[in-house]
């Protein structure tokens, strides 16, 4: 949950602060809308969004573990005391605060029903006049304008200040500043939004701008009467600075002349931002594959007609059968190789072909497989092979019982090429082999992988 909060709120600031950066100063206020409401929701969803990343490393032996040779431990039950406490009461905070903000909210919607209500209303077109008794700065609610009663029986309502009201309305502007006001009271400790909705409100007055001139096509004598609009305002205190610089910004981009070319090349940035922020936050799911490694060194053998086997010490080994018909393998047991370096493996095609415990290289693949009755001779011999290949096999935990066979160990590999993994293991009973493959064919499902070498 955390991370997804921090994820949907660094992409909210990256949407943003592209918006202040290059959309807002562009006369293109309907995208600029669209934008902005689209960037909120995309930002809350897209980290739910997943996308599938293949993995050069296999997954380590199910049944093995990693050492850590440095540990510490932490007594679990004042980890859990702590979890138990610190969690009801964080949501203890969060539903007050949100409570307090909910109410708030729906105090405010039931004020402006009561005004409506207690009021005189006079439908106009799609708009509805709610003629109040005091005197007040008009403003819309849904399509409701308030405006002042004596000044609308005198006829001083200036028809510029009307359309431009008349303008929030047809365009449903209050719609926008719900949804906003809705998210807040649930993301409250999101300051983004805050941004988000003064960006929002800005925008809905440009596009309120921009109908008046439409239609009157009177920049000067407009402006002029916004200035004398906020000149009592700001006698009775009703306006703060914040205000002074929201009209300065509207008069300016009443002057500004628009730029097409400009609007069309900041369009196609804001979608290449969208395919960025989709590339950052989004859930990256590792893919895992099914196969065990032994079936993996089987499709890197099948072109090869003769796969010699470098090192094979041990008195076992596992013969595998792959039939191409039905992709089935068959396992068996198989005697003694007395010498097995110059014993060559059959095309798999063909016939069967041994897959033993210990080191094969040839030129489409190396496999290494390690199991309790390897010696430290060997692991040495491994070691020394695999340096030939440009390999790094190192073991830095390993140990013996007292028959002299493997209990556990941890190998790390470094093909010095770009692949490179570790695995754990602690044999038990019959536990499996540990090791690693690298197929060096292109276009091979996975080339490279640690883990447990499983018979299939």
């Amino acid at each position: 949950m955390i991370l997804y909060l921090l994820k949907s709120t660094l992409c909210l600031a990256l949407m943003l602060a592209a918006y202040f950066l290059f959309l807002e100063k562009e006369k293109m206020y309907r995208f600029n809308r669209f934008y902005l409401l689209f960037s909120i929701v995309f930002s809350y969803l897209i980290p739910l969004n997943s996308i599938t990343v293949y993995s050069h490393i296999a997954p380590v032996l199910q049944n093995s573990r990693h050492i850590s040779l440095h540990s510490f431990t932490v007594p679990a039950n004042s980890i859990q005391q702590a979890n138990n406490y610190l969690i009801p009461v964080l949501l203890l905070i969060y539903c007050l605060v949100t409570s307090g903000f909910l109410f708030r909210f729906i105090k405010n919607i039931c004020l402006i029903l009561l005004t409506i209500s207690k009021n005189e209303v006079i439908v106009s077109g799609n708009a509805k006049i709610v003629l109040l008794q005091e005197e007040m700065i008009s403003h819309t609610f849904l399509n409701y304008i308030f405006i002042s009663e004596k000044q609308y029986h005198n006829s001083d309502m200036e028809k510029e200040v009307f359309t431009h009201e008349l303008s929030h309305v047809q365009q449903q502007h209050t719609l926008d500043v719900l949804f906003i006001e809705l998210l807040q009271i649930f993301c409250w400790f999101n300051p983004v939004l805050i941004l988000y909705k003064k960006a929002i409100m800005l925008n809905h007055e440009f596009l309120a701008d921009e109908a008046v001139l439409a239609t009157y096509n009177d920049v000067k004598h407009y402006q002029l009467l916004l200035i004398d609009k906020i000149t009592p305002c700001n006698n009775r205190g009703l306006t703060s600075s914040f205000n002074y610089l929201v009209t300065k910004r509207r008069l300016l981009m009443m002057k500004k002349a628009k730029n097409n070319k400009n609007i069309l090349f900041k369009k196609l940035l804001s979608g290449s931002l969208v395919i960025l922020a989709v590339y950052l936050f989004s859930t990256r799911v590792e893919a895992k594959s099914n196969f065990s490694l032994q079936h993996k060194l089987v499709l890197a053998a099948m072109p090869n007609k003769h796969l010699p086997v470098i090192d094979n010490k041990k008195k076992e080994t596992t013969a595998i059968s792959a039939i191409s018909a039905t992709n089935q393998s068959q396992v068996k047991d198989t005697g003694s190789n007395a010498d097995a370096s110059q014993t060559p493996i059959a095309d798999p095609v063909d016939a069967e072909f041994t897959a033993p415990v210990g080191l094969s290289i040839t030129d489409s693949a190396i496999y290494l497989s390690i199991d309790k009755y390897t010696t430290q001779d060997q692991l040495d011999d491994y070691k020394t092979q695999l340096a030939k290949k440009n390999i790094t096999l190192d073991i830095p935990k390993i140990e013996f019982d007292a028959d002299n066979n493997i209990k556990s160990l941890s190998l790390a590999v470094n093909c010095n090429d770009g692949f490179s993994g570790s695995a754990s293991a602690r044999f038990k009973r019959d536990n499996g082999p540990v090791g690693f493959y690298r197929i060096y064919r292109k276009n091979v499902f996975s080339p490279f992988g640690t883990g447990g070498m499983d018979n299939p």
